[in-house]
């Protein structure tokens, strides 16, 4: 259960996210409209869409805009809306989504927090599920806490959503009583709710963030009037500790109507069968008392002169925006209208390629970021650029914020930036198309709800493909740079500045830099065309000379004559899309110990090194239109790459990721990205105490070990590619590779794509090194109890208890643990969470390595007030102690084990699951046993095993405690993220 800042201003991205570790693909760089995605063909009858006089089924007037008619739309006597869409991806499945049209800007001064408060109370206490049971009727039926079920609070809209392993009759009815529940039947119990106190607080505590705090001044800012900034959903601390069961459940009353309901349910099972069971469900729903005035979305002032802000906090980035303004419009969802949001799309597309580039130099100081649109809804519509800079920085960002969208004015795009992403949208509208019956439900369910706001429609992938076609003569460069104009022609300017440090006249300065941007005269933008592909010849294509199946699993195993290793798997999960997994035998096994860090850097920025031939922003104009995506990872025992691409691509992505490998650029520019990165990474993470238990815990628990955590940021700094080149090179050029490929996947093909890029390599070894002494890691030798300190809030801290278990070579030993930290986890939850109210929750979790040498660890950690670490602590030692003494009950393992089994089940459903069977299949052959006997071992789980395991491993004696506070407390353990 969350409480989510959600509004459309920001989900725009507005706030640059750190995306320090995932390669991003370089083709669906233009993002679509926003145009929810669903199935079926344009022209296909629509009589199940459209309601009467004209309207969907909603009632929304019908436009020159197709609509998905694979959905039915209906609305209850009583008020409330429904859609339902049979999906079979994944199989025998389902997801529901139940949406209140209520979030907490309908709260008053006495009831803040209170929506988000009511969210979590309807997982405590109905009419007809006593408190505390609503989750075990869940869990019995194949459902985790968390993963499959969970809920959130945002400014306008109350979301509860299951997402169904199963859809049996059983499955479905549970469902959906539980839902009706949730509408209509919660009891707020006084001391239900008293209880649940103490975990809204440690939500609270644990999102206390500077990114929630630099949201709520950037609300305060670019919209005084809006109810924003005054309405966090989490609430405030007064209201929370004090606010009676009687004004939730008045609060509740006025909002959970069936008026302000919408359910959605996707997945695989019959229409006319759901219909009838929401109707009998949800149809003697009626809402109680007067209901709840209508939300107010406040107002912005169009005419405010241009205003600059600062904000400073010590663990911010450093960084600066520009927004501006326009008045608010809502119009009908018409061809013409989307036609105007591909335009905008391609004109910020093209601008954020622009600050791509800058950001990519070597002497850049720009880490990242670029332009969006922010509407604030029935306001105002809105644009900002914003950019984070290196530590200090916030001047350049600020220049090159104002004077790259004065040279976009002034000057427009060229042919060539706008060709790269019409090739990169259309790329995305055709792979929409092809993949559009196997789409996940969840995704679909989504789709459907994101249209409640503004009217719009839910259209087939194959319908968006064709407008684009039909449209794409009006996709004129003359059209993008007057629409990227027309976003910027608003109010005055408002500039933000954030800051670590206070900086000297504040506003001044900030109004001085951004003047004398102003001030700049600006030249064109370079106008050249992108370069051929340097590596789509690698010499001649390998042979095979061994080829076998695995009839059982479905695996093809092949082997080149370079001893070159390739596994694939023919499925129909997913239409038109092939995973692939690329590993090099080594990682951090044949890494220096003495460069702490180096795998995180070069996981982090290999992209950015680009190739010998092409730089990274040149490889994206180069591969426009393709989809193919770069990067490369460091694990325990290889490097990766590893991604999705389409049939039609996997030859280009072979080609590509053997070039990353073979031929990588080093260039100086992934230096230049990594020091700037760093520093505002390392700002972030050490502000809380789940930063400090990243990056620091791990090597405490690893015996000080430095290939575990990630090191200090001056060890870290020090970390650059020519240590990664010595490293990779002779992994590159002699190291065992074994590539997976898995999905909609043409076998000959696949073995084609193979033999020209990684099949054509010289010779290399079949097996890798044993690497014995890497293999070696020890649990910590020092037991002792350890403090270490956090940079941020004085109420935020966290427990973390250890204990040394062992590697994974026993299978049995390790379901047992796996099974018996889903148990655990539900006794921490039940005594930490709903009978102390001490924390929002527990995080059990059992690891056994297969890389090190008996090596594995089980733990137990929670985020709490520090005033209650003695209390928590406690607690888990009655939890275990009881576990050692005697065996958990039936019900517990049923309730810890269904999960696991329905996952297990699921998951065989699944491409992801298939790739990480397949990516060792030859060199770890011995493991494929695992995957036959998986589900057995599970069901065959006993309260006594389970019991063995806690007294083997969990006791007192062999437990590393480790606490994590504020320094503000002035805690023992010296600086922040030390022992």
């Amino acid at each position: 259960m969350t409480s989510t800042v959600k509004s459309r201003l920001l989900r725009s991205g507005a706030l640059l996210p750190l995306a320090l570790l995932a390669a991003q693909p370089i083709a669906a760089q233009t993002a679509e409209p926003a145009a929810p995605t669903t199935q079926q063909q344009p022209g296909a009858e629509d009589k199940v869409f459209v309601g009467q006089d004209g309207a969907t089924g909603w009632g929304v007037p019908l436009t020159d805009v197709t609509p998905d008619p694979s959905i039915t739309f209906g609305v209850l006597p009583n008020g409330m809306k429904y859609a339902i869409q049979q999906n079979d991806t994944p199989k025998d499945s389902a997801s529901i989504r139940m949406a209140i049209d209520f979030g907490s800007i309908a709260e008053t001064d006495e009831e803040q927090g209170l929506a988000h408060f009511i969210e979590h109370m309807a997982f405590n206490g109905s009419k007809n599920v006593p408190e505390g049971e609503m989750v075990s009727i869940l869990e019995r039926n194949g459902l985790a806490f968390g993963a499959d079920t969970n809920a959130s609070t945002g400014f306008e809209q109350t979301v509860y959503k299951l997402d169904l392993p199963k859809t049996d009759e059983k499955t479905v009815d549970i469902a959906m009583m539980l839902m009706r529940e949730v509408a209509g039947n919660l009891t707020f119990d006084p001391g239900a709710v008293d209880r649940e106190r103490g975990v809204i607080m440690g939500e609270m505590r644990a999102r206390d963030s500077v990114g929630l705090r630099n949201v709520k001044d950037q609300l305060a800012f670019i919209a005084p009037d809006a109810p924003y900034a005054s309405r966090l959903p989490i609430g405030t601390t007064d209201v929370l500790e004090n606010a009676p069961a009687s004004r939730l459940k008045a609060l509740w009353q006025r909002y959970y109507r069936p008026e302000n309901t919408t359910l959605v349910v996707v997945g695989d099972f019959d229409v006319q069968a759901m219909e009838a069971e929401i109707r009998e469900r949800f149809g003697d729903w009626q809402g109680e008392g007067p209901a709840g005035a209508p939300l107010n979305f406040g107002s912005v002032d169009l005419n405010r002169a241009t205003e600059v802000e600062v904000f400073t906090d010590p663990d911010v980035p450093y960084s600066a925006s520009i927004s501006n303004f326009r008045p608010w419009e809502s119009p009908a969802d018409t061809q013409a209208e989307r036609t105007k949001s591909l335009i905008d799309a391609l004109a910020i597309g093209a601008f954020n390629r622009r600050i791509e580039r800058i950001a990519s130099q070597p002497d850049s100081v720009i880490v990242g970021g670029g332009m969006s649109t922010n509407d604030l809804r029935d306001a105002a519509l809105g644009t900002s650029v914003a950019l984070t800079a290196k530590d200090g920085e916030w001047a350049s960002a600020l220049t090159t914020a104002e004077q790259e969208v004065r040279r976009a004015e002034q000057y427009g795009f060229t042919q060539a930036e706008l060709d790269v992403q019409l090739a990169n949208m259309e790329t995305n509208f055709k792979t929409a198309a092809q993949q559009a019956d196997t789409r996940r439900s969840p995704a679909l369910a989504n789709a459907i709800l994101s249209t409640l706001d503004d009217d719009s429609f839910v259209t087939t992938p194959a319908y968006r493909l064709q407008l684009f076609e039909q449209v794409r003569p009006q996709l004129t460069l003359e059209a993008v740079n007057a629409r990227f104009n027309a976003l910027w022609d608003g109010s005055a300017d408002l500039v933000r500045v954030t800051s670590k440090k206070p900086l000297t006249q504040s506003e001044q300065a900030v109004l001085d830099v951004y003047q004398s941007a102003q001030r700049a005269e600006l030249t064109p933008p370079d106008d050249k065309a992108a370069a051929a592909f340097a590596y789509d010849d690698w010499g001649t294509p390998g042979k095979v000379v061994s080829d076998t199946l695995i009839e059982d699993l479905g695996i093809r195993q092949v082997r080149f004559a370079n001893n070159v290793l390739l596994n694939f798997k023919k499925t129909d999960f997913e239409q038109n899309r092939v995973r692939y997994s690329v590993r090099v035998a080594g990682g951090q096994l044949a890494f220096p110990a003495d460069e702490a860090g180096l795998g995180t850097f070069v996981s982090s920025i290999w992209p950015a090194a680009g190739l010998e031939a092409h730089s990274q922003p040149d490889l994206q104009e180069i591969l426009a239109g393709k989809n193919v995506g770069m990067g490369l990872q460091v694990a325990d025992d290889a490097l990766v790459s590893s991604g999705s691409t389409t049939p039609a691509d996997l030859d280009l992505q072979m080609k590509l990721s053997a070039a990353f490998l073979l031929d990588a650029g080093y260039r100086p520019e992934g230096d230049t990205q990594w020091t700037n990165i760093v520093p505002v990474f390392m700002g972030q993470v050490r502000s809380q105490p789940q930063g400090i238990a990243g990056l620091v815990v791990p090597k405490i628990v690893a015996n000080n070990d430095a290939r575990f955590g990630i090191p200090d940021q001056d060890v870290l700094l020090q970390r650059n590619l020519a240590e990664a080149k010595q490293v990779i090179e002779p992994l590159a050029s002699s190291a065992p590779i074994e590539i997976a490929i898995v999905g909609d996947v043409d076998e000959d093909k696949a073995i084609a794509a193979v033999a020209q890029s990684f099949g054509a390599l010289p010779k290399r070894e079949l097996k890798a090194p044993d690497y014995s002494a890497a293999r070696q890691a020890s649990f910590a030798q020092d037991l002792s109890p350890r403090t270490l300190t956090h940079e941020g809030p004085a109420d935020q801290a966290m427990l973390l208890d250890f204990w040394k278990t062992t590697d994974d070579s026993d299978y049995k030993r390790e379901i047992v643990g796996s099974v018996a930290a889903r148990a655990i986890d539900i006794l921490m939850r039940d005594k930490l969470r709903e009978e102390l109210g001490a924390t929002y929750g527990a995080q059990v979790s059992s690891s056994m390595s297969d890389v090190y040498k008996d090596f594995g660890t089980f733990s137990v950690a929670a985020t709490l007030s520090p005033d209650r670490l003695d209390e928590a602590q406690t607690a888990i030692g009655e939890v275990l102690a009881k576990l050692r003494a005697e065996p958990i009950d039936d019900d517990l393992l049923l309730r810890a084990r269904a999960p696991v089994i329905e996952s297990i089940e699921k998951s065989r459903r699944e491409n992801g699951f298939w790739l990480g069977v397949a990516s060792e299949a030859q060199s770890r052959a011995d493991r494929l046993e695992r995957v036959r006997e998986q589900l057995d071992q599970v069901k065959a789980v006993t309260p006594a095993e389970i019991q063995q395991f806690a007294q083997t491993y969990l006791t007192p004696n062999k437990m590393l405690p480790i606490r994590i506070v504020s320094s503000k407390l002035g805690a023992d353990g010296g600086a922040a993220g030390t022992q």
